[in-house]
């Protein structure tokens, strides 16, 4: 199997981004996708070998200009919390607390809309007190009568017009050639439906893959163990969902070891195994 070896960055001047990627490491949701990559734009999702990366974006896109006054839901309990602000919505699906905020950004003055807001906040039933934050304007912190609290963003935003059709079609055609482009680098890219992603260089990929493919194939641990072992090789910190995923859904796969051999082999030929020894990063964990 020949491999592209791809030390040196590639001009980005005359990449062709319709043509299959040989190169790079791609991982979906925690499971090794086998070269070549085909990337696609199709109905408002990027696909990668004919898997949906994300959830289609929505058209039309949701309308965050607020005109009228969504009102106040009957059945608020003084037993919420801070909390319950991101899970109260309005009839067309937006979260009710933060559009009646907007409302009052959008269609008042500043200070007269900030007023507002502030003493909106604090007649809500579950809401101890709602205070301007000491050091930056324009953020309230909200307190419940449980002892949780949060922050609040009340500067204006401002909101242009929707996209068109066409426009959240290349915007998707922007970020698939951003995930080629590190691919061509030879980039090691983790991908996780809705939950962001992350990259590492191809230098690091040689160095902490292997620890770290020994780690999720290893039966003989257990979860928690893995989920230590992956943070202190710098992959993803142990309480992060992603390090979940990563281990529920890896599946051993021939290519991905052959591939990172062939890689290996070839920057020990170019440029020394001193290039591709490891240090374990010391655990975030305080000792007891």
């Amino acid at each position: 199997m020949l491999i592209a070896f791809q030390i040196k960055i590639q001009s980005q001047s005359n990449i062709d981004y319709s043509q299959p990627v040989e190169s790079g490491f791609f991982f979906l949701n925690g499971t090794y996708i086998e070269t070549p990559y085909n990337f696609e734009v199709n109905d408002r999702a990027i696909y990668i070998n004919g898997l949906q990366l994300d959830n289609q974006l929505q058209y039309p896109q949701f309308d965050n200009r607020v005109f009228e006054d969504p009102g106040i839901p009957m059945d608020l309990s003084k037993n919420l919390t801070v909390f319950a602000i991101d899970t109260i919505r309005t009839t067309e699906g937006g979260i009710w607390i933060l559009r009646r905020l907007r409302y009052f950004i959008q269609n008042y003055p500043r200070e007269e809309s900030y007023i507002k807001c502030i003493n909106f906040l604090k007649d809500l039933p579950f809401i101890q007190s709602a205070e301007n934050h000491k050091d930056y304007i324009g953020i309230v912190e909200l307190k419940d009568f449980h002892g949780n609290s949060r922050y609040i963003d009340l500067n204006p935003i401002e909101i242009g017009p929707l996209p068109t059709l066409e426009e959240l079609r290349q915007g998707l055609e922007r970020s698939k050639n951003r995930l080629i482009d590190r691919l061509l680098k030879g980039d090691c890219k983790f991908y996780f439906t809705n939950n962001g992603e992350m990259s590492i260089s191809q230098i690091k990929a040689a160095k902490i893959l292997p620890s770290v493919l020994e780690v999720l194939e290893n039966d003989r641990i257990n979860i928690d163990e893995k989920k230590e072992k992956l943070e202190k090789y710098g992959l993803v910190q142990k309480s992060n969902i992603r390090n979940q995923i990563l281990i529920d859904n890896f599946i051993y796969n021939n290519q991905l070891h052959l591939r990172l051999d062939e890689l290996r082999n070839n920057i020990k030929d170019e440029f020394g195994e001193e290039l591709l020894e490891i240090k374990e990063i010391k655990s975030s964990k305080k000792k007891q």
